[in-house]
């Protein structure tokens, strides 16, 4: 298995015996690590969270009722149901939580009892070591 790079850029890998454009290098390398590339390469699957929000308190919280209104916005896929006084936040990636929700904001929110998945908290208890 021969990577091709280019100005230290990969191009590419391939079991031929490489035909290099200028500015082109080959170097043979175990097939472990186009292996590796590739799974890094292929997109992942998402991975939906809910997040539940006790209704008492997004009805008497207007920095969290902008916060949503914000959310809605920005992430249009998500899904908002209300039932039994909790207010159900789903659809939401879990790759993209921590960009629309900061460490400190992450930790208010908690502590006001908002619910957040178990992968949630391993995330952002990863995030502060």
């Amino acid at each position: 298995m021969f990577k091709i790079t280019k100005n230290g850029v990969l191009v590419g890998f391939t079991e031929l015996e490489p035909i290099l454009n200028e500015g082109e290098s080959s170097e043979e390398v175990d097939r472990s690590e186009y292996e590796q590339w590739l799974e890094q390469a292929t997109p992942k699957e998402p991975q939906f969270i809910t997040i539940e929000i006790p209704l008492s308190l997004l009805a008497s919280n207007q920095e969290l009722q902008q916060r949503l209104v914000f959310l809605r916005l920005v992430y249009s896929h998500m899904e908002t149901i209300t039932r039994n006084g909790i207010t159900y936040l789903s659809h939401i990636d879990i790759t993209d939580i921590q960009g629309y929700l900061p460490t400190p904001e992450y930790k208010k929110w908690k502590s006001l009892g908002i619910k957040f998945p178990p992968e949630v908290e391993a995330l952002y208890a990863k995030s502060e070591k």
